[in-house]
């Protein structure tokens, strides 16, 4: 059984053009696991970025008559987002007063709200990605946004400090610091908790996050009376 997996999406059933690339995918596995079994240095590359390329010598070649080499491929390490929060959201949140807690703030997949997608244009069902941010000395959820990913993680990232401007503004104050576990989060952030003057704090857990979390799950879990 063949699914689809995309950032923000529950799994689906696979199009035709991704059906087109799997079936050669999976004959050349069967090509090539005897080969493997039998001297597992096939796949060994050479140092460097070497990857093994199968290519067709030819439209009509069975899958056992493809070519193969290994080919250096360039990956970019870095990650480059431009972030921009308007200067209207920006005069808001700093207008707020200063209240007198810390918060928890970490992003992630609320697969415990699906949505269904058809009738909002989306043919597949998605789920929301969730901005939280909890007090951690009492464990109280201080507010929520909610983000999509339907055109993939990169266009997402942008839009977390306007989400997280929006959340202060809702929450009715500034803290005096932001806790995140999240090293992404931390740099997306970095530029807005330092024009608000929020100290913003890289930490290995969150624990008040992560409570509220597991209630959301458990939830989500529940069936409608």
């Amino acid at each position: 059984m063949l699914r689809r997996f995309r950032a923000g999406y529950l799994p689906w059933f696979a199009g035709d053009d991704e059906l087109d690339l799997m079936i050669p995918a999976l004959e050349q596995l069967l090509v090539m696991m005897p080969r493997f079994r039998a001297d597992p240095t096939v796949l060994t590359p050479p140092p460097g970025r070497h990857y093994l390329l199968r290519c067709p010598p030819a439209p009509a070649a069975l899958p056992a008559e493809w070519q193969e080499h290994f080919e250096v491929f360039a990956f970019d390490d870095e990650m480059h987002i431009t972030v921009v929060v308007d200067a209207e959201r920006m005069n808001r949140a700093a207008a707020l007063p200063r209240l007198a807690l810390d918060m928890e703030l970490d992003l992630f997949a609320a697969t415990m709200l699906p949505i269904d997608g058809r009738s909002d244009g989306v043919g597949q069902p998605y789920y929301p990605y969730m901005l939280m941010a909890a007090e951690p000395r009492q464990g109280i959820i201080v507010g929520f946004e909610l983000l999509t990913a339907l055109q993939g993680l990169e266009q997402m990232w942008p839009r977390i400090p306007g989400a997280c401007a929006d959340l202060l503004v809702k929450a009715g104050g500034r803290p005096a610091q932001i806790f995140v576990q999240r090293p992404l989060l931390a740099k997306l952030l970095a530029g807005l908790c330092e024009a608000l003057e929020i100290e913003l704090h890289l930490t290995r857990a969150l624990p008040a996050v992560a409570a509220a979390r597991r209630a959301f799950a458990e939830l989500g879990s529940c069936d409608p009376p």
